[in-house]
Protein backbone atom coordinates (compact mmCIF):
# COMPACT_ATOMS: atom_id res chain seq x y z
CA UNK A 1 0.00 0.00 0.00
CA UNK A 2 1.45 3.10 -1.14
CA UNK A 3 0.17 6.53 -0.14
CA UNK A 4 1.83 10.13 -0.07
CA UNK A 5 3.42 11.31 3.37
CA UNK A 6 0.72 14.53 3.59
CA UNK A 7 -2.30 12.21 3.18
CA UNK A 8 -0.71 9.76 6.01
CA UNK A 9 0.14 12.81 8.92
CA UNK A 10 -3.35 14.23 7.91
CA UNK A 11 -4.91 10.68 9.09
CA UNK A 12 -2.74 10.49 12.18
CA UNK A 13 -3.55 13.66 13.27
CA UNK A 14 -7.13 13.12 13.15
CA UNK A 15 -6.23 10.47 15.96
CA UNK A 16 -3.83 12.49 17.77
CA UNK A 17 -6.31 14.75 18.33
CA UNK A 18 -9.21 12.31 19.59
CA UNK A 19 -6.24 11.21 21.89
CA UNK A 20 -5.58 7.64 20.84
CA UNK A 21 -2.42 8.77 19.24
CA UNK A 22 0.51 10.45 20.72
CA UNK A 23 3.16 11.97 18.08
CA UNK A 24 6.99 11.45 19.41
CA UNK A 25 9.31 14.01 18.49
CA UNK A 26 11.05 11.84 15.88
CA UNK A 27 7.74 11.90 13.60
CA UNK A 28 6.67 8.65 15.11
CA UNK A 29 3.44 7.80 16.70
CA UNK A 30 2.61 5.72 19.55
CA UNK A 31 -0.69 4.69 20.76
CA UNK A 32 -2.09 6.22 24.01
CA UNK A 33 -2.68 3.15 26.50
CA UNK A 34 -5.00 4.88 29.65
CA UNK A 35 -6.79 8.05 29.92
CA UNK A 36 -4.33 9.64 31.92
CA UNK A 37 -1.68 9.95 29.74
CA UNK A 38 -4.05 10.84 27.03
CA UNK A 39 -4.83 14.18 29.25
CA UNK A 40 -1.20 15.26 30.04
CA UNK A 41 -0.38 14.74 26.57
CA UNK A 42 -3.82 16.96 25.40
CA UNK A 43 -3.34 19.47 28.36
CA UNK A 44 0.95 20.08 27.19
CA UNK A 45 -0.73 20.39 23.74
CA UNK A 46 -3.01 23.01 24.45
CA UNK A 47 -0.19 24.84 26.79
CA UNK A 48 2.17 24.62 23.68
CA UNK A 49 -0.94 26.07 21.51
CA UNK A 50 -1.87 28.69 23.92
CA UNK A 51 2.28 29.76 24.37
CA UNK A 52 2.14 30.39 20.49
CA UNK A 53 -0.90 32.19 20.18
CA UNK A 54 0.73 34.73 22.96
CA UNK A 55 4.09 34.78 21.37
CA UNK A 56 2.23 35.38 17.84
CA UNK A 57 0.31 38.29 19.45
CA UNK A 58 3.06 40.07 21.36
CA UNK A 59 5.24 40.16 17.76
CA UNK A 60 1.87 41.56 15.98
CA UNK A 61 2.01 44.16 18.42
CA UNK A 62 5.87 44.77 18.12
CA UNK A 63 5.36 44.54 14.16
CA UNK A 64 2.31 47.31 14.08
CA UNK A 65 4.35 49.00 16.64
CA UNK A 66 7.42 48.59 14.25
CA UNK A 67 5.28 49.81 11.56
CA UNK A 68 4.87 53.36 13.55
CA UNK A 69 8.10 54.21 13.67
CA UNK A 70 8.72 55.80 10.91
CA UNK A 71 5.72 58.06 11.81
CA UNK A 72 7.39 58.31 15.91
CA UNK A 73 10.54 59.38 14.19
CA UNK A 74 9.24 61.72 11.91
CA UNK A 75 6.74 63.35 14.46
CA UNK A 76 10.12 63.97 16.69
CA UNK A 77 11.87 65.30 13.63
CA UNK A 78 9.07 67.83 13.19
CA UNK A 79 7.80 68.67 16.77
CA UNK A 80 11.37 68.11 18.82
CA UNK A 81 11.30 66.24 21.89
CA UNK A 82 8.35 64.83 23.41
CA UNK A 83 6.64 63.28 26.46
CA UNK A 84 5.31 59.59 26.51
CA UNK A 85 1.65 61.11 26.54
CA UNK A 86 1.91 63.43 23.83
CA UNK A 87 3.60 60.62 21.74
CA UNK A 88 0.73 58.38 22.78
CA UNK A 89 -2.11 61.17 22.00
CA UNK A 90 -0.74 61.94 18.67
CA UNK A 91 -0.35 57.68 17.70
CA UNK A 92 -4.17 57.25 18.79
CA UNK A 93 -5.36 59.75 16.61
CA UNK A 94 -3.88 58.40 13.61
CA UNK A 95 -3.96 54.56 14.23
CA UNK A 96 -6.35 52.22 12.47
CA UNK A 97 -8.97 50.43 14.66
CA UNK A 98 -7.01 47.06 16.04
CA UNK A 99 -3.75 48.50 15.67
CA UNK A 100 -4.17 50.46 19.21
CA UNK A 101 -1.50 50.65 22.26
CA UNK A 102 -1.40 50.88 25.74
CA UNK A 103 1.10 53.41 26.73
CA UNK A 104 3.11 50.97 28.73
CA UNK A 105 3.67 49.37 25.50
CA UNK A 106 4.83 52.57 23.65
CA UNK A 107 7.13 53.09 26.59
CA UNK A 108 8.69 49.51 26.36
CA UNK A 109 8.82 50.42 22.42
CA UNK A 110 10.26 53.74 22.55
CA UNK A 111 12.89 52.05 26.21
CA UNK A 112 14.26 49.53 23.03
CA UNK A 113 15.09 52.09 20.93
CA UNK A 114 16.45 54.28 23.51
CA UNK A 115 18.93 50.82 24.15
CA UNK A 116 19.26 50.68 20.80
CA UNK A 117 20.65 54.38 20.07
CA UNK A 118 17.93 55.43 17.48
CA UNK A 119 16.21 57.78 20.72
CA UNK A 120 17.46 59.38 24.15
CA UNK A 121 15.27 59.73 26.88
CA UNK A 122 16.22 63.21 29.15
CA UNK A 123 14.15 65.19 31.15
CA UNK A 124 11.02 62.85 30.87
CA UNK A 125 10.78 63.45 27.02
CA UNK A 126 12.02 61.13 24.06
CA UNK A 127 13.84 63.06 21.09
CA UNK A 128 16.16 61.17 17.90
CA UNK A 129 19.82 60.46 18.57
Amino acid sequence: MEAQPTTVRRHLSYWVSQGVLHENPTDTFTIVENINEADTVLTDEVDEEEDLATTSAQEKKENDLQMLWSYISATLTNLGAMLLDRIHTMLKMFMTQGRDCTPAELKSFLDKKVKSQQLVYSGGTYHLN
